[in-house]
């Protein structure tokens, strides 16, 4: 059997299942193999990052009033810069966000911070990513193919 390679595809599919399990609907979603943007939902969100000039994340997803970005590469130093960047423009993003007809209940932007491979140690792994980050919100790994484990800094109402 072939071993299962948990790159930035594999990563950006299995969590935005588990998100959308989880009650989050996936706005965005950057798959890295196709087209990304159109007319939709996923143009909309893809072009408030492109005309600010803004990093782009690979995950947008909504609950209520929050809006998640997140970033998945192999190391915390690679999204380090968008991860800041999108905290550090919070407002603004709320703003362009809330002028989405169907979001315009947001209020708090929360980031999140997926490492692609597979993780052995992943309790230790994730105290270190929130080291790494102190404003994170979300830290997301894999210790196994298609499963990955989620730990929201501070316990999330859902």
């Amino acid at each position: 059997m072939a071993e299962i390679r948990v790159d930035q595809s594999h990563c950006n599919h299995h969590l935005s299942e588990i998100l959308g399990a989880r009650g989050w609907q996936i706005l965005f979603r950057d798959s890295g193999r196709v087209t990304r943007g159109g007319t939709g939902t996923q143009g909309i969100c893809l072009n408030i990052f492109e005309q600010s000039g803004l990093p782009i994340p690979d995950i947008i997803a909504v609950q209520g009033p929050l809006l998640l970005l997140l970033e998945v590469d192999s190391s915390v130093l690679k999204a380090t810069l968008s991860l800041q960047t999108y905290k550090r423009r919070a407002e603004y993003l709320i703003g362009r966000f809330r002028a989405i007809p169907e979001l315009e209940g947001l209020d708090t932007l929360l980031t999140g911070f997926c490492r692609t491979n597979i993780v052995t140690d992943s309790p230790r792994q994730m105290k270190s990513i929130f080291i790494q980050l102190p404003d994170l919100d979300l830290c997301v790994v894999f210790s196994e193919p298609r499963l990955p484990s989620l730990l929201w800094r501070n316990p999330m109402p859902f």
